[in-house]
């Protein structure tokens, strides 16, 4: 290991006898709590200071241990400070590369600290230069101090800095990433720092879990399945860190890499953290569920624990509009894989306390953005398809015509023609139980014949017949 108190550079010393003073100022502000935002960070005389002292790094690394420590804060300040106008001072003269090296053999644990810390800042702020990193081997120092086992803050912004690289080169470089991450490694990191305070450890854990999800995007094997289960597992038990959508991220892509099956989904209990994200959660931990659940589903899967009143009341609330549209898929999902005349279906046409649940589909067919409206169609016509006769009393009612007739004024044929079917068996019904006249009037109010007149007119013979088919039926003139 070289001795970095040989002898102090003449450059070094001249520019900390000139700049002395202001070094130390500054260095208060970089040790408090909370830095001042009213610095002025535009002042030439700073800027001057923090291109010197990143001129003088050579020089002044070499110094004592404690001259070292505050020149780097100075210099991580000012990089802050500056951003963009010292940046470019940044780079010249090898300065990142004797960076890495102080960083992988000096002694001190508080100057490797800060040299992992500004290495991680200039990453993460100008994600530009990771190529630069890149072609100096930091990936390498970063998996060599890993192994190490170092303080938990350097062990820290190593575990960011990786994730920095894993996101912008996991593809070009998967190779190289695979041959030193695992799930089981993150695993282990945690496990080893886990008696570390929590507010230091959340920290780590944020980082770890943000590795785990790009490396389940690759099929794993069993060790890093059960080891990102432990990680989601105490992600949910222990509330650690808020990032619940990166669990449930990575258990879309276990699933959708075929890296755990769904008995293992149920076994582990990872549907209870699902649901109660998919109930509780934020906007995006409630789409991320909505997915999750239906992947199983479309798999062939019941997920009986699922409420049809909670995704509805989800679909209800417009402050997640993410949120609401993928409960509306959710529930697509559910009703074109519910068995016919199946439970579901039956929840959500059975009215409850005088309540509609099939009117919140109808109105984000008449209402909803093109995503909504077509995904709610969807979920009428299946009901339509599926429906038992003596649920059909149900149906019967001036949204489903309105949602049925508006469907007609749509340029998709596909959907036209299951209207069309659906609103012929509504009229069947309707005349089976004496209310022909009271549809019939309510898809009057909806302007039914001019829709019909319109498709008379289709390119699409199927379209044509059963519009003249349901013309002809109901009665209507439309000469």
């Amino acid at each position: 290991m070289m001795n970095y108190k040989s002898e102090i550079s003449s450059n070094y010393s001249n520019f900390y006898q000139k700049h002395g003073n202001v070094i130390q100022e500054r260095i208060k502000f970089f040790n408090e709590e909370e830095e001042d935002d009213d610095v002025d960070i535009n002042d030439q005389f700073i800027l001057q200071n923090a291109v010197e002292s990143i001129n003088n790094f050579k020089s002044f690394i070499e110094a004592d241990d404690s001259q070292s420590i505050n020149c780097l804060k100075f210099v991580i300040q000012n990089v802050k400070k500056c951003n963009k106008e010292i940046i470019p001072v940044f780079f010249d003269n090898n300065f990142a590369i004797s960076l890495i090296n102080l960083f992988l053999k000096h002694h001190s644990i508080e100057l490797r600290t800060l040299c992992i810390q500004l290495i991680w800042y200039i990453q993460d702020t100008f994600p530009i230069f990771l190529s630069y990193f890149w072609d100096a081997n930091l990936v390498d120092a970063l998996f060599e101090t890993i192994n190490q086992k170092p303080p938990i803050k350097i062990m820290t912004y190593c575990i960011f800095s990786v994730n920095n690289f894993l996101f912008q080169f996991k593809e070009e470089y998967h190779s190289k990433f695979e041959s030193f991450l695992s799930v089981e490694l993150m695993y282990n990191i945690f496990k080893s720092y886990e008696s570390s305070s929590p507010k230091i450890l959340a920290q780590l854990f944020k980082g770890l879990l943000s590795i785990t999800q790009k490396i389940s995007e690759f099929p794993l094997n069993q060790n890093d399945t059960l080891s990102a289960i432990n990680l989601i597992t105490i992600l949910a038990n222990t509330r650690l860190v808020d990032l619940f959508y990166l669990g449930l991220r990575i258990i879309l892509n276990m699933a959708e890499t075929h890296s755990f099956q769904y008995e293992d989904f149920i076994d582990t209990q990872l549907d209870r953290f699902v649901y109660h994200e998919l109930t509780n959660g934020s906007n995006y931990a409630k789409v991320i569920a909505c997915d999750i659940l239906c992947y199983f589903i479309d798999n062939g899967h019941n997920c009986s624990f699922i409420c049809a009143d909670d995704i509805l009341d989800n679909i209800d609330n417009k402050d997640q509009m993410e949120a609401s549209n993928a409960n509306i898929k959710l529930l697509a999902t559910l009703i074109k894989n519910d068995q016919p005349n199946g439970g579901y279906i039956e929840l959500i046409v059975t009215p409850h306390d005088n309540n509609y649940d099939v009117a919140t589909i109808c109105v984000n067919i008449v209402n909803g953005g093109f995503e909504t409206m077509t995904t709610s169609a969807h979920c009428l016509l299946d009901i339509f398809e599926k429906v038992h006769p003596s649920l059909m009393i149900h149906l019967v009612q001036h949204f489903v015509v309105e949602a049925l007739v508006y469907i007609l004024g749509w340029e998709d044929d596909d959907y036209i023609i299951h209207a069309l079917v659906s609103l012929k068996s509504l009229f069947d019904f309707a005349h089976s139980i004496n209310e022909f006249d009271n549809v019939m009037n309510m898809a009057l109010k909806y302007n039914i014949a001019e829709e019909l007149m319109v498709l008379l007119d289709s390119e699409n013979e199927t379209v044509v017949r059963l519009s003249t088919n349901l013309q002809e039926y109901i009665g209507i003139d439309l000469e």
